[in-house]
């Protein structure tokens, strides 16, 4: 049995919706949820080896929300860890691109930045997110693997869609924010699950048919999503005994590293980038 924890905001919502009708499917897989709104998801502490929700967080939760919290201790001894939504985001990045524009890729009134520069900012973005700073706190008490569910894409609506869709410029952000996550999870040593691309319409942009209000996906996305991810995932131990070294199961890549080769990892950004990249990043109140 793989016993995964499954931690993040109100975008899990999807995901354990659509665990409970495709769980059959994974007899050898037990998932638990632990999740929060958006504003309180920053809120989990680490304590004694476990990460924990303050009495002073559930109480305001309670208090909003009239119902008892649920779970409110997260124990290290799971065989694997998954973080979805927690601003690890495209939809983050996008404002980036709204203020200024890679030099030469179109001429307007936005200031222009070189395109090292934008990739260092919108990397800085996504490593700056609530999921790595979850990320971080789980590596104190687990040395199990976590991977990382991004948020998903907008379904077409939203100031910062109509800016991109109106500059053209979808696939450049998109380009840009799969290889910055990439990267990031060759860095830190996470498994990336980018959004299964039957779910899109268009880069950056999920099909309508899997809203279910608002920026929130419905059971179907949910499934979706949860298939491809533990597709990737390699069995367990006991599940192997009887497997021989020539199964597919035992040989297959990591997602990173097939995905690698077609991301070179950029060198040190001159200080030139880097004064740049610091003023972006203090322009929308991020740290490089």
């Amino acid at each position: 049995m793989t016993r995964i924890c499954l931690l993040g905001d109100s975008h899990t919502a999807s995901l354990k919706l659509a665990w409970k009708e495709i769980a059959p499917e994974y007899p050898d897989i037990r998932m638990t949820f632990f999740a929060t709104a958006g504003r309180y998801a920053d809120a989990w502490e680490v304590d004694s080896g476990s990460l924990i929700l303050p009495d002073a967080t559930k109480e305001s939760i309670e208090g909003a929300n009239n119902y008892k919290f649920g779970r409110d201790r997260i124990n290290g001894d799971f065989d694997r860890y998954l973080l979805c939504g927690l601003k690890f985001s495209s939809t983050q990045c996008a404002p980036i691109y709204e203020s200024f524009r890679i030099d030469g890729s179109e001429h307007d009134d936005r200031t222009p930045i070189s395109a090292d520069c934008f990739h260092h900012a919108v990397r800085g973005t996504l490593r700056g997110s609530m999921a790595i700073k979850t990320l971080f706190k789980l590596r104190e008490i687990t040395s199990a693997p976590i991977g990382i569910i991004p948020q998903p894409h907008r379904c077409g609506d939203g100031s910062e869609t109509d800016v991109l869709k109106n500059s053209g410029s979808m696939e450049i952000v998109a380009d840009e924010f799969s290889r910055a996550a990439i990267q990031l999870a060759s860095e830190l040593e996470f498994d990336l699950y980018p959004q299964p691309e039957n779910t899109l319409s268009a880069p950056l942009q999920t099909n309508e048919i899997y809203r279910h209000k608002g920026v929130h996906m419905n059971t179907a996305y949910g499934q979706q999503v949860l298939r491809a991810v533990l597709a990737e995932i390699p069995v367990s131990p006991e599940e192997l005994e009887d497997v021989q070294p020539s199964d597919p199961a035992v040989q297959q890549p990591s997602k990173i590293a097939a995905a690698l080769p077609v991301a070179p990892t950029p060198s040190t950004p001159p200080p030139w980038h880097q004064r740049c990249f610091k003023a972006i990043s203090a322009l929308f109140g991020r740290d490089p």
